[in-house]
């Protein structure tokens, strides 16, 4: 904030905010006025300061443009906040800039949001503004798109303690006499050397690129790329000892697809030492691995620990054609559970309506529904609902079975027999479920 001079006309007063009951008026820097509810700066930001005495004579003078204030000042009062995602950058800059000095939080993330979508226009502008209010986040999406700028044109704009930091992450290049450049999935660029690439692996080079220094794009992320770039000039390779099983799991499939044999030879080594090892804590990056070296007891292997897990999170493993399989899989167990809860009508015990002794009043006798033992006519209430309840659950009561049936003692040796026949019933029809590989077979085939 300013103590500007005041102008020589009488101001104007912001058509919106202009209530007779605002405590504090702000004049911005083309002698518009704002009057503003103290209780709305309090509340919604953390950068305007005007002094606690301050009266609604008194103005506190802002440097930024009526423009500028209209936007900010929506984002505090109760209402709908403004659509800033078509607004000019011209405009859009400077609210984002006001939004980080007055500390208007609402303001601060739909700001950064649409400077995100703005890339890879207006890029250094917005690294900048990155820079300026440590925007870790909007720094990792811009900084990438200006990798491939001379160093003397960026560093002159840079301020002193960001220089050499940018100039480490500018040494995703792999020689100063690099002729082709790589662009991850995250937007980092890898410049390399042609005849490596050539030399060390197939399907990177697209057979129509025309050898400028067009950067050519791939799937992968750039944590995997610089893994895999390492591996095709002659400098220690890395040995992916502590690589945990899912990173493993993308070198090796991005490997296999261009055909970079250093590599497969390695994450072919660290993968069987990590499936075993991961199988039952990481499910999901075992099937993927499964999956990718069409494995098929592996597959069936991990069908078993994933089948009580969410349906959605865990398609999200395949391709079009597995999923197709994983749903028929998953409805054959679902049909299980459904069938183990309508086995209870077959069993010895009915569900009966009983007088039961209210425990808080010797006097007073409750009617309810209990399942009762046709052997013993005792009720056996506890376990029975138990059982059905986790049955309720869905597929995941089914990969437990001594969870769900567990049980201290039975009604009688009738009870006992029921109950154990029942949990038969159901152990032999998951024995006789096809397996997920089976019912993927078209396109599992090993080699296919």
């Amino acid at each position: 904030m300013s103590d500007a001079p005041t102008i020589a006309d009488k101001p104007r007063v912001s058509e919106k905010f202009n209530s007779e009951d605002a405590e504090i008026v702000f004049q911005s820097s083309d002698g518009i006025q704002f009057r503003i509810h103290r209780v709305n700066l309090l509340v919604c930001s953390e950068g305007f300061s005007p002094p606690d005495h301050c009266t609604f004579n008194d103005v506190v003078f802002l440097p930024e443009s009526s423009s500028t204030m209209d936007l900010l000042f929506r984002f505090i009062y109760p209402e709908p906040q403004p659509d800033i995602e078509n607004l000019e950058f011209e405009v859009l800059a400077p609210l984002a800039e006001a939004a980080e000095k007055y500390l208007v939080y609402s303001a601060m993330n739909t700001c950064t949001i649409n400077l995100i979508k703005r890339l890879p226009d207006h890029d250094t502008e917005i690294l900048l503004h990155a820079l300026r209010h440590s925007k870790a986040k909007l720094l990792a999406r811009v900084a990438p798109l200006l990798l491939d700028r001379p160093l003397q044109d960026i560093v002159p704009l840079l301020p002193d303690h960001h220089i050499v930091p940018w100039k480490k992450t500018k040494r995703f290049s792999f020689g100063a006499d690099a002729d082709i450049v790589f662009r991850s999935r995250n937007s980092v660029r890898f410049n390399v050397h042609r005849r490596n690439v050539q030399v060390m692996s197939k399907n990177l080079i697209p057979l129509a690129h025309d050898g400028t220094l067009d950067t050519i794009p791939l799937l992968e992320s750039s944590s995997v790329l610089k893994v895999l770039f390492s591996f095709m000039y002659p400098d220690p390779h890395p040995d992916l000892e502590e690589d945990q099983l899912l990173p493993l799991e993308l070198i090796a499939a991005a490997a296999e697809k261009y055909e970079i044999y250093p590599a497969i030879a390695i994450t072919d080594i660290r993968l069987r030492d990590a499936v075993p090892r991961e199988l039952k804590t990481q499910p999901g990056a075992v099937m993927q691995h499964a999956v990718r070296t069409k494995n098929l007891a592996l597959i069936d292997q991990v069908a078993l620990l994933l089948i009580g897990n969410a349906f959605a999170a865990t398609t999200k493993l395949f391709d079009h054609a597995m999923t197709l399989a994983w749903l028929e899989y998953h409805e054959k167990w679902h049909a299980i559970t459904q069938n183990a809860l309508e086995f209870v009508s077959q069993m010895r015990f009915q569900l009966r309506k009983v007088e039961i002794q209210n425990l808080s009043n010797h006097f007073q006798l409750d009617e309810s529904e209990v399942f009762i033992c046709d052997g013993c006519m005792r009720p056996d209430n506890y376990l029975i609902g138990s059982v059905v309840g986790k049955l309720g659950r869905g597929v995941q009561s089914l990969q437990n079975l001594d969870d769900t049936f567990s049980a201290k003692s039975y009604c009688c040796n009738q009870g006992e027999q029921e109950i154990l026949s029942w949990r038969r019933s159901i152990e032999d029809a998951i024995r006789s479920l096809p397996k997920l590989s089976a019912i993927a077979s078209g396109s599992m085939v090993p080699g296919a």
